[in-house]
C-alpha cells in the first residue's frame, strides 16, 4: 500500500494473490470479477490508486469473502472492508457475456479482471462526475486497438487469457 493508505498496482496484485491463497486454503470455490480502479491499474499503463478493491462474486459466498478479507486486513492493518462488492449496484447486464481476463486461477479460485468496455459501462451506470473522470478516461481505448493488457503474475509473464465470465 502506498504511504497515503491507497492501493497501487503492486499492492493490488499482492492483495489479490493473498486472497486467492486464503480462499484456496479454506477449501472454497469462488470466482471473482475485479472491477473499478483495481482492474484498470492491473491492465493498463495508467496510474490508479484506490482505497479499496471492488470485486463481484457470488452473493452466497459473501460471508466467506468478508471473513477472508478481514483476516488479510488484520494481517496488514487495513480496513476490514478493503475488498468488497459495493460496485454490485452498478453491475451491467452486459457483464454475463463479457470478455474478461484471468488474473489468477488456482484450485477452486479464479480472479478475473473486467475489460475496459465493462468498466466504462459501470462508471456510466454509477453516473460519477468529474471526481473519477481520470479513471473513466483510462478505460477508453481507440477503436481497433491491439494493445495487450499487462501480463499477470500467475501467467508467467505471458498475456493473460481472455475468457467469458460466468455469473
Amino acid at each position: 500500500m502506498s504511504p497515503g493508505g491507497l492501493f497501487d498496482r503492486t499492492a493490488i496484485q499482492a492483495a489479490l494473490i493473498e486472497v486467492a491463497r486464503e480462499v484456496e486454503a479454506a477449501g472454497l470455490d469462488i470466482e471473482f470479477l475485479v472491477v473499478g480502479s483495481a482492474a484498470i491499474a492491473l491492465q493498463f499503463d495508467r496510474p490508479a490508486l484506490t482505497g479499496d478493491l471492488d470485486a463481484l462474486y457470488p452473493m452466497a459466498k459473501r460471508e466467506e469473502v468478508a471473513r477472508i478479507a478481514a483476516v488479510v486486513a488484520e494481517r496488514h492493518g487495513w480496513d476490514p472492508s478493503w475488498l468488497n462488492d459495493d460496485a454490485l449496484m452498478f453491475q451491467s447486464h452486459y457483464d454475463s457475456a463479457v470478455r474478461c481476463i484471468v488474473f489468477a486461477s488456482t484450485g477452486g479460485v479464479t480472479i478475473r479482471l473486467a475489460p475496459a468496455d465493462l468498466l466504462l459501462a459501470m462508471r456510466l451506470l454509477a453516473a460519477r462526475g468529474d471526481a473519477t473522470a481520470t479513471t473513466s478516461t483510462s478505460c477508453s481505448m481507440p477503436a481497433g486497438s491491439t494493445r495487450s493488457p499487462r501480463p499477470s503474475p500467475s501467467s508467467g509473464g505471458t498475456t493473460p487469457t481472455r475468457c467469458s465470465s460466468r455469473n
